[in-house]
């Protein structure tokens, strides 16, 4: 908030991140909320930082049923497109 002023925007803006924070609680760091009223006040994770990145398998053949579905369509909807372009041209 280095660069806000007093102004109703500025003042406005401020609010958005009001009970948000970024940093570690019991050692794990992330973005959290603040929650509760005064003496019940608690945290809440919002977004957790890892430094390990995922590992994913492959779990459906997107591509290989896509393809099929592809060489199957194409060639027929291809034929009504050109059928369709014809009957509607205009003759010289």
């Amino acid at each position: 908030m280095q660069n806000t002023t007093n102004s109703r925007r500025s003042k406005s803006k401020r609010g958005i991140t009001k009970g948000y924070f970024a940093g570690k609680i019991e050692g794990t760091l992330g973005v959290w909320q603040r929650v509760g009223y005064k003496r019940r006040r608690s945290v809440r994770p919002i977004l957790i930082f890892v430094k390990k990145k995922p590992e994913y398998r492959k779990r459906f053949p997107f591509f290989r049923i896509a393809e099929g579905i592809a060489r199957k369509h194409i060639p027929i909807e291809l034929e009504k497109a050109m059928d369709r372009a014809l009957a509607t041209a205009k003759q010289r």
